[in-house]
């Protein structure tokens, strides 16, 4: 029809968020909520009528990247924010269950970035590129990663 239609807002405000479809319906984790150095842990889902909340996400970040496998659990990578080294970013890997609203912690990247996307495709996850620094560094890295 050409037309908008404006649904209930979401629970957290955010942007520099990671968003994808699950299921019938959508996951926002964690992002920027409040500056450029202040990240929220918020995990909200959209089931095509209203949104709830999840479990909040063990390293809340900006800018990850997130792929849905075949199990339908989303993994969430990598992120930027990270006080606690000098490039600002992440190396987290971490997997949500949609269903049984649990997060778990898997081994981090080999080569923490922000800023790019990641797919899953025939049993394993893809992370192209990216930035390797906080708000900078653009890599030309690929990683693939199998189970």
């Amino acid at each position: 029809t050409d037309t908008w239609e404006v649904l209930v807002s979401a629970p957290t405000a955010r942007d520099h968020f990671t968003l994808a479809a699950a299921g019938e319906g959508l996951v926002a984790v964690a992002g920027r909520a409040g500056g450029l150095e202040v990240f929220t842990p918020e995990t909200d889902r959209w089931d095509g009528a209203q949104w709830t909340a999840g479990a909040l996400i063990p390293t809340p970040r900006g800018g990850g990247m997130a792929a849905l496998d075949d199990e339908g659990l989303l993994h969430v990578v990598g992120g930027e924010g990270n006080v606690n080294v000098p490039d600002g970013v992440f190396g987290a890997h971490e997997v949500y269950d949609p269903v049984a609203d649990t997060w778990m912690v898997l081994d981090p990247m080999m080569a923490p970035r922000h800023g790019t996307g990641a797919a899953w495709l025939e049993g394993a996850m893809y992370v192209p590129g990216g930035a390797s620094v906080l708000r900078l560094g653009a890599v030309d890295t690929h990683d693939r990663w199998v189970p």
